[in-house]
């Protein structure tokens, strides 16, 4: 069965909440991250010539149309020490790089460690079991991405990551792509052919981390349910 053949009615969806961000996660979370920032990265999205806009992959002091690697004004907070409210309120509005007259002009795109974007963050804070008035901290940030692993949004990884024999190693890993564009697809090079984003690791190492911590998984007895 190839990537694109995915038969939902195969598995059986697997609930319950997200695992602790211990050894065999940080796995899978530490990979991501190696591609994708640190906890206080972001930037402002695409601009039309290609790149990517007030991208800071270490520190990001932020206030509303105002994010520096360091502190200018003394109303900017540190990315890690704001509500996601806060973030999701600076990740409204459309980019200024494209619609320069509209209003609200959004802030923030890709924020954090797993550099989420405002569409994917209520399916990020859903899957994490987490809210609006909660801290982006360290902490919060891993159980996002934890829910974007193992939430409702990328089934397809999530239930291979559980051991379901009912998934390939290969769908999981295009689902993975999907999720974050430092993930080459199986064939090489990112999906999202937008010529801003790249990818940062070999297919190899993709699959490599993938099936170790499917084996953790099924070894600590986290697996999709019967």
């Amino acid at each position: 069965m190839g990537a694109d053949d995915y038969d939902p009615s195969l598995y059986t969806p697997s609930a319950g909440s997200i695992p602790p961000a211990d050894e065999t996660q940080m796995k899978i979370l530490d990979f991501i991250g190696k591609g994708e920032g640190s906890y206080n990265a972001s930037n402002s999205g695409n601009i039309p010539n290609g790149g990517i806009a007030r991208s800071i992959g270490g520190t990001s002091w932020v206030a509303f149309n105002n994010v520096t690697k360091k502190q200018i004004n003394a109303n900017q907070k540190l990315l890690s020490t704001m509500t996601i409210g806060e973030i999701q309120k600076l990740q409204a509005g459309k980019s200024p790089h494209y619609h320069p007259n509209y209003r609200p002009v959004r802030t923030l795109f890709a924020v954090g460690r797993y550099q989420i974007i405002p569409k994917t963050m209520p399916s990020a804070l859903s899957g994490a079991g987490i809210g609006p008035s909660d801290i982006f901290n360290k902490a919060n940030q891993d159980k996002l991405g934890l829910g974007l692993i193992y939430g409702t949004k990328r089934p397809r990884l999530r239930d291979y990551l559980k051991g379901s024999d009912n998934v390939t190693l290969e769908q999981a890993h295009l689902d993975f792509a999907r999720e974050w564009a430092s993930v080459p697809k199986p064939s090489g090079g990112t999906v999202y052919n937008d010529g801003a984003n790249k990818s940062s690791h070999s297919v190899t190492e993709v699959r490599n981390v993938l099936k170790e911590v499917r084996a953790a998984n099924i070894k600590n007895g986290f697996t999709i349910k019967k």
